[in-house]
């Protein structure tokens, strides 16, 4: 696991969130399918105008997204 550079793997937008660059994304290696702005994947493009909620990534320190960097997500299941 490496340490994430600033500008290379993200940057920090106008209201101070964090935010993940595609080639971070890519080489990460995963879709997190929380509608990231720059999701190489595509996840969520058809939908992401409509987005009410912000990346979980947006509010977890750069030491959390870190320490996770080696772990997929976990699998949720979603009542209807």
């Amino acid at each position: 696991m490496r340490k994430l550079i600033e500008g290379q793997d993200f940057y920090i937008n106008q209201q101070g969130l964090y935010v993940f660059t595609a080639s971070y994304l890519q080489e990460r290696g995963y879709c997190c399918e929380n509608v990231c702005k720059h999701c190489p994947y595509g996840y969520g493009v058809e939908s992401a105008s409509k987005a009410s909620k912000p990346s979980n990534h947006s509010n977890q320190s750069i030491q959390s997204i870190e320490s996770n960097q080696s772990k997929p997500p976990a699998k949720t299941i979603k009542k209807t």
